[in-house]
Order: structure tokens, then sequence, then C-alpha cells
């Protein structure tokens, strides 16, 4: 149950954000230990710095827009939301964005029974998610959104790329048609990929086109004198700082301290640590330096590495098994593409931890990884999920289940069983594989293969006279 344990769990949280709060020592306010206080109060003295760097307008307000995103994002660590106000936004949104994506895949002709329980058991663990929310008191907007595009967005363009043909009838024959589905997997991966991948793929085209990622900010610098970016690098260096320092308390709260986090407070500690990347790069890109290259070194790399590729397998195999229907293949395809992309980008990330990854694969790989289990079975069962009302429930009830509960533990598997065979020398590698197969001969020999007796028959040459009086048949 660790799947639903963690969506519902509050983990450590409480413990976590007493730290954050806790007033800051005066006589020790340069001390260890990331203080919400001392972190806010510096957002309104970076800003106070910047009027004085003598900037012109627009690039200080850019600059200082920047630099409100950090204060929202840790403002919403400093404050708990009511109870009333976090339950009306989690159940509003949720009851706004979960009826088409179910409807759609009941109503199109032939009814697409499938893909019907893909999107059950994806909404069944978004309510799961949506209680988890409600529970967590620093729940607000930033986290919303967040969790909204990753649950709901690819399912809701889906469903709206297939509304027409399934509400008007005249227009039904686009679900047949190659060309129509064809361009509605072109139009769902690129969706996806501008909804959560705009800002990396404009940053990779600047840097191919110009050289820079934020061009029009390194030929502001250009003009700037020498005491500016002096003051724009004093700036840059106390943001970099308070990453660090954010960030820094997390991995050590987890992996010193031996807690654990629920994955809401974790994103949003992910979503101030993003914020203040983002105002560090800008800044690095006026003043004419490298992007700031993150709070450390990118130690899980090999780990998420391994990750992702497991999730190139699943997303490809289960997308494989749907056919043939229409709208869960365009899905599945278009889905498989992003996540393989999104995965591979965590992997470079070195702000992104391993368990942050983890996260992620849960909730972009998990169903697929679920699916790839439950569609094989309902192949080798002759298509037994479409067998009207009892398969496409069977096929719901089985997909939520297994949603909820193996996402979790198997991608953690997988991840460290890939990781290792990565660090395998390739002889380590075939010794390796002929164990696993000397076990699974083993277990359909018996527990324990024992030699068989030796044969008292003896085989011998007969005499040739004797082989020429044998009778022919």
């Amino acid at each position: 149950m660790a799947d639903i344990r963690t969506l519902l769990s509050q983990a450590d949280d409480h413990e976590f954000i007493g730290a954050l709060r806790a007033p800051t020592d005066e006589a020790n306010a340069d001390g260890d230990g990331a203080r919400l206080d001392r972190l806010v109060s510096h957002v309104s003295a970076l800003k106070t710095h910047l009027d004085s760097a003598g900037l012109d307008g627009a690039l200080a307000t850019r600059f200082k827009a920047r630099l409100d995103e950090v204060g929202v994002t840790l403002k919403a660590l400093q404050t708990d939301k009511p109870l009333s106000e976090r339950a009306a936004k989690v159940v509003g949104l949720n009851a706004l964005l979960a009826p088409l994506p179910l409807m759609i895949p009941l109503m199109t002709k032939p009814r697409q029974q499938k893909t019907e329980a893909e999107i059950v058991a994806l909404m069944a663990k978004a309510m799961v998610e949506a209680i988890g929310m409600i529970r967590t008191p620093t729940t607000d907007n930033n986290l919303l959104k967040e969790r909204a595009m990753a649950r709901y967005y690819a399912n809701t363009v889906q469903a709206v790329e297939f509304a027409l043909p399934t509400f008007v009838s005249g227009l039904r024959f686009l679900n047949d048609s190659p060309a129509f589905n064809i361009a509605a997997g072109a139009v769902s991966t690129g969706a996806l990929f501008g909804g959560f991948l705009s800002k990396e793929i404009r940053d990779k085209y600047n840097v191919w086109r110009t050289g820079s990622k934020h061009p029009e900010l390194r030929k502001a610098g250009v003009a700037l004198s020498s005491e500016t970016k002096s003051a724009l690098d004093a700036v840059k260096n106390a943001v970099e700082m308070d990453q660090q320092m954010l960030n820094g308390a997390k991995d050590r709260f987890i992996t010193e301290h031996g807690r654990e986090l629920s994955p809401y407070l974790s994103k949003q500690v992910a979503i101030a640590v993003n914020a203040y990347q983002r105002i560090a790069d800008e800044l690095a890109e006026c003043i004419g330096l490298p992007a700031a290259e993150g709070h450390a070194e990118n130690s899980d790399r090999s780990a998420k590495l391994a990750l992702a590729l497991f999730s190139t397998a699943v997303c490809t195999a289960t997308t494989v098994l749907m056919l043939p229907d229409k709208i869960g293949t365009v899905d599945l395809a278009s889905d498989a593409a992003f996540t393989s992309a999104l995965m591979f980008s965590l992997m470079a990330d070195k702000n992104v931890s391993r368990k942050d990854a983890l996260e992620e694969f849960k909730t972009f790989v998990g169903l697929s990884l679920v699916m790839l289990a439950v569609l094989a079975a309902n192949k080798a069962a002759n298509d037994f999920m479409e067998r009207g009302v009892s398969g496409l429930l069977v096929g719901s009830i089985a997909m939520s289940a297994l949603n909820m509960t193996m996402p979790g533990p198997v991608g953690h598997a997988a991840a460290r069983g890939i990781e290792a065979l990565m660090s395998m020398s390739p002889s380590d590698m075939l010794n390796g594989l002929k164990s696993i197969g000397d076990r699974v001969f083993q277990m359909f020999a018996g527990e324990q293969a024992r030699p068989l007796p030796r044969s008292t028959v003896r085989l011998e040459e007969l005499d040739p006279d004797l082989e020429g009086a044998l009778p022919a048949r």
C-alpha cells in the first residue's frame, strides 16, 4: 500500500515546517539552517538592493517580479491556509476537470473500454491525491496548478480533440480516420511538450540560435556599468546562497535525519528552489556569466537515468498493448514521447533528487506501469475487458487498485536494478543473466535441481552377422 500511504500521509511535514518557521536567533543570524523569516526578509532586502543598482526601469521591474515569485513560494511555506479554503479549491478544481475525460471514451462509438478503465484509474488516484492536498496545511495556488497539470492536462487535451467525433454523429467517421488520429497524436504531443517543457525548449532554441538562454538580457547587460554588474552579481550570489540553504535543509532532513516528507510539501520546496534558480540564471545572463549550475553536483544522475530508461520501455510497451482503442493509443503514444523527454530532463536537473524523480515517475508513468500488467493479462485472456459492463468494471477496479499501490515500489526496485546493471562490466552482466537463468530453471525443476540417477541400460552395437539376420519390417 506504499503509494496510497504516501498520498494520504503527512509524513514528517510538521517537524520540517516547524524547523523552517522557527524564529532566527539574532545572535546567530548567519548560522546553519534555513529559516523562513530570514529568507523572506532577504527577498525584501534584495529588492531594495536592485533599486540602488542603477538599473533601467524594464530590467528592475523584471528582476523584482522574479523576486516576488520567490517571496510567494516562501510565504506559502510560512503560512497555513484555512481548511475550508483548501477544500473548496481542491474539490472545485477536480469537479471542473474530471467529467469530460471520463465521458468521452464511454460515449464514443464503439465504446472504448480499455481507455475508460485507464481514465477511471487515473481519476481514482487524483481523488486520493486531492484528499492529501486538503490535509496539507500549506497547500497553495502554485501547488494546485502543478498537480492539476500533472493529473488532468494530458487527458483534457485528448478529450477536447475527440469531443466533436463523439458528440456530433456526422463526424464519427473521424474516429476511424488514420489521418485524424495521426494529427490528434501530433497535437497531443505538441501540447504536452508545450505545457510542461516550454521553458526548456525555448532555452535550447535560444542557445542554438544566439548562444544565450536569454539573448535580450545578455544584450541589455552589455550597456551596464561595472558598478551595476557588481551589484547584480552580489544579488545573484545572495539568491544562490538562499537557494542552497533551503534545498540543503530539505536534503539533510531526509538523508541525515532519516525523515520523510509528503509529496506535496516536497513539491512546494521544489517550486521555491526553482523560483530561486530562475532569477539566478537571469541575473547571470545579464551580467554575462554562465548560468547558475545549481546547489550541488548531480549525485543521483545514474539512478535517475535508470528510471528514465525504465519509463521509456514501460510507456512504449503500454502503447502497443492499447491497440485498437483509438483514443487510448493516441493518448499513450503522445504520453510515451513526452514522458521519456520529461524523465531525461529530470535526470539532467541537479536540483531534482532521486526521490523527487520517483514522485514524478509515479505521477506520469505509474498508470502506464499498471496498464502494462493489466493489458498484458487482458491480451492473454482474449480481451476480457471488452466484454460488456462486467469487463469494464473488472478492468477499472483492477487498474485503480494497482495504480494506488504498485508504481512506487516497482519503480524504485526497477530503477535500482537498472542502475546496478549499468554499473556492471559485460562479464558480470553475463554472469548475472546466467544466474537468473539457473534460478528460473531450478524454479521449474523444483526447489533444488538434483542429478538424475545413472541408467543401468547399456547400449552396444550389434554383431554384423546378427544384424543381417534380423527380419525386415
